[in-house]
Parts: C-alpha cells; sequence; structure tokens
C-alpha cells in the first residue's frame, strides 16, 4: 500500500506540469482563433484566407500532438497505478495462500490465518484498494484543475469598476459635450489616453484620428461609461459620472467595427436597437439605408433569418443593417468606432454618404485611423495633436 501513494507523488508532479502546459496552450490556440475570426473582413480584402487556414491548421496539429503527450502520460501513470494495486493483491493472496500451506519460509508447519479468516482478507483486498485507486483518479483531476485556475485566476481576481451615477438624465435634442484634461489609465498602470480638452458642440460632427494605440477606442469606452478616467466629461454641463449611466445609454447610439448581430431573423436584429419598434418603423429605418428594395425581393422579407454574426448578407449590407439600428434608437449623440475599417473603397464611400444624410442633427463623434472619405464631417482633430497641446499648454 505505501508504494501507491509514493507513485502518486513521483508521478503527480510531471502530470500538474503537463496540464498547466497544455491549458496555457489551450488559451493560445483560442486567441490565435478568435484573432483570425474577428478579421475575417480584413482577410478576405487581401485575399489571406487561405494563408490564416494553413497557419489554423498548424496550430491546432501542434496542440493535437501536445494533447496526445498528456494522455499518453495519465494513461500510463493509470496503468501503473493499476499494476501496483494487482501486485499488492497478489502479494497478499500469496502470503494467504503460503500460510494455508503451513510453508512459509520463516513459519513452517504455523498457519497464521487460519481458512475463513484468510478467505475474508482475500475478498476484502480489493477493496481496501479501492480507495487508492480512487485517490490516484482524484490527484489527476486535481492536477488539472490547478493548470485550469492559473488561466483563471487573472478573470477571477480582476475588478470590474463600476459607474457610480445616480442622477436621471433626459435629452430633448443633440447635446453638447465637454472633456477637461481627461486621462485614462489601465490598472498596470499603462496610459492607454493621455490628458486631452475636446469641446464638442451641440449638433457637431467631428473626427478624432490617431494610430494604433493613441486611445481612441479608450475614448469611446470612456464615453460609454465603461472605463473609469481622470478628469471631467460633462454632457450639457452634467458631469457624466454623475448621471446614471442606463440613461446615458438611453440618449446615445454606438456603433462599432464589427456590429453586433445574432442568429435570428432581420427584424429580430433590428430590434435589438428598439425592442418596441413596429413593423412600420423598421420598413422606414430601412428605406432610409437604401436596403429597403432588397428586403422586398426576399420571400420571407422582415422574417428572413441570418447567421451568426449576421451570415447570410455582405459587408456592406452589415453595415447599413447596423445604421437603421442607429435610427431606431432615435438617440441625440452617435459614437461610431471606425465603422468602414474592413469595407472596401467604394461601399466604404457609399456607407459615408449613408451617415453624413443620416447623421444631420446629431452630436457624432468618430474615430478612425485615416482621413479619407470624412470631409463630411464638421471638423478634424488629430488626438497626437491634442495631447501635444496639453502638454506644452503649462508653458
Amino acid at each position: 500500500a505505501p508504494l501507491v501513494p509514493v507513485f502518486m507523488i513521483l508521478v503527480g508532479g510531471a502530470a500538474s506540469r503537463s496540464s498547466q502546459q497544455q491549458m496555457a496552450a489551450m488559451s493560445q490556440l483560442s486567441s490565435r482563433f478568435l484573432d483570425w475570426v474577428r478579421g475575417m473582413p480584413t482577410l478576405q480584402h487581401l485575399k489571406a484566407v487561405a494563408q490564416a487556414q494553413q497557419d489554423v491548421d498548424r496550430s491546432a496539429s501542434q496542440y493535437r500532438d501536445s494533447t496526445m503527450k498528456v494522455l499518453r502520460l495519465a494513461f500510463l501513470s493509470g496503468a501503473v497505478l493499476e499494476l501496483f494495486s494487482s501486485l499488492a493483491i497478489a502479494l497478499v493472496a500469496l502470503y494467504l495462500g503460503l500460510g494455508l500451506l503451513g510453508i512459509l519460509p520463516w513459519a513452517k508447519g504455523v498457519i497464521p490465518v487460519p481458512y475463513a479468516g484468510a478467505l475474508f482478507i482475500l475478498l476484502l483486498a480489493p477493496e481496501f484498494y479501492a480507495p487508492l485507486r480512487q485517490l490516484g483518479s482524484d490527484y489527476h483531476a486535481k492536477a488539472e484543475a490547478e493548470g485550469a485556475i492559473e488561466e483563471l485566476l487573472p478573470l477571477l481576481e480582476q475588478h470590474t469598476w463600476q459607474h457610480p451615477g445616480q442622477q436621471p438624465l433626459q435629452l430633448n435634442a443633440a447635446p453638447a459635450l465637454n472633456l477637461s484634461g481627461v486621462s485614462i489609465t489601465a490598472q498596470n498602470e499603462r496610459i492607454r489616453l493621455p490628458s486631452i480638452d475636446l469641446q464638442v458642440a451641440a449638433g457637431e460632427r467631428v473626427g478624432l484620428h490617431g494610430e494604433s494605440g493613441s486611445g481612441k477606442s479608450s475614448l469611446l469606452l470612456a464615453l460609454l461609461g465603461f472605463l473609469p478616467y481622470d478628469g471631467r466629461i460633462e454632457v450639457n454641463q452634467n458631469s457624466l459620472l454623475e448621471v446614471l449611466r442606463s440613461d446615458w445609454h438611453r440618449q446615445l447610439g454606438y456603433l462599432s467595427q464589427q456590429p453586433n448581430f445574432k442568429r435570428g431573423s432581420l427584424a429580430d436584429n433590428l430590434r435589438l436597437a428598439n425592442p418596441e419598434a413596429s413593423e412600420q418603423q423598421m420598413l422606414d429605418a430601412l428605406r432610409d439605408v437604401d436596403l429597403l428594395a432588397l428586403v422586398e425581393q426576399l420571400p420571407q422579407g422582415l422574417n428572413t433569418p441570418l447567421g451568426e454574426r449576421g451570415l447570410g448578407l455582405s459587408g456592406g449590407q452589415l453595415s447599413r443593417l447596423a445604421i437603421a439600428q442607429l435610427l431606431l434608437r432615435d438617440a441625440h449623440i452617435w459614437l461610431l468606432d471606425e465603422p468602414t475599417a474592413h469595407l472596401d473603397p467604394e461601399t466604404s464611400a457609399t456607407i459615408h454618404a449613408l451617415l453624413d444624410k443620416l447623421s444631420i442633427g446629431k452630436t457624432l463623434v468618430l474615430v478612425s485611423h485615416q482621413w479619407q472619405g470624412l470631409q463630411w464631417l464638421d471638423r478634424h482633430l488629430d488626438l497626437h495633436a491634442l495631447h501635444t497641446q496639453q502638454e506644452q499648454a503649462p508653458c
């Protein structure tokens, strides 16, 4: 019996390390696959889908090989554990049998255990080692759990910021935005957005431009109320940190690089923006974005099913559908995060023309890497220039 725990200690360390390495490999593979899927429009535009497929195949093959190594270790340890248990039971049976025959080398002619007792011990021997076998199985499960918890700990230890606002907010027209000394710092103390000052007049349409990592998306997340920040953001002289985030969200429309669509009908996806929207309101919104003719040609009309992420429509059609969602919200302020980043130039120009026509009278903030096609905006600002001005102001 003592051999079984000793063997578990020897093999357990190797099993735990293998499980941790396997969890890390699975996390890397998942992240790599998610990156490829998110960038699929760009890959299609660059005709690089074949290279991405080869990379996924290669990564999957490497993961399969490492999985087989872990399974080989698990099967080997389980087999050796069974071997030790079987040998222990066999030694007990050998001792009892030789004792009943009276030929034990150290006790000849003596029966140490009578027949009834020997039979009882022999029947109980497998049950005696059964908990040790189960302990071995549980030990391997523990090693796998330790590998998994290392990946989960960063999520479990992460502290989610809660928006503190409690004051109600109601907007009857496009609001003015005022940002004073706004900066954003990540939990690891990395500066995501250096301090900036920005004023957006009511009904003004402003484009913010900058390179990757300049803080464009972080600024939008702060405006959405999802990120803590230093400084002050005001909506019509009301501090954003003091108003109810739910009220604020009801006043604005947000369009991301990858619009959010679910598996369901066209009507279901349009009602993501406004659950109370009537069929006529949805048709009017589709007419405004030049999609009504397409929908009327579909046999099921608004009940036409879409797959995950809007599968069934082209990139340009999905962008139009996302703008239709904005119209159904009837929001006074629009926040746009590179809405045409993955579209070809011709489709991008069409979407910008729609945004120009439909955003009149809205307070609009659009972030983008580039200026091309955005001449319809009232004002263009470079985030790097805003940072530089803020740094030079005290001088």
